[in-house]
């Protein structure tokens, strides 16, 4: 019984710490452009400027990061269950 208890908890702490990392990628760049620093600070300077390459450049950027972030956020979940 302990083993079990054990297994369930270890994958509840995983999922809460994938949990938390993955929505402190997402919400950095609206941090940043409400004034925290970061790539959303960047971007939000690069728009008023009219910096439209710069701009596409800045969401390519977070856009990859976080689907990376999911593609081996999978890849761990997969080898370990």
């Amino acid at each position: 019984m302990v083993g079990r208890a054990t297994v369930s908890l270890g994958r509840t702490v995983h999922e809460i710490i994938v949990a938390i990392v993955l929505i402190n990628m997402r919400e950095s760049p609206v941090l940043g452009i409400v004034g925290a620093s970061g790539i959303g600070f960047v971007l939000n300077e690069a728009i008023p400027g009219l910096e439209w390459a710069r701009v596409g450049l800045i969401l390519v950027v977070i856009l990859g990061v976080v689907a990376l972030s999911e593609l081996s956020s999978a890849w761990i979940r997969g080898r370990l269950t």
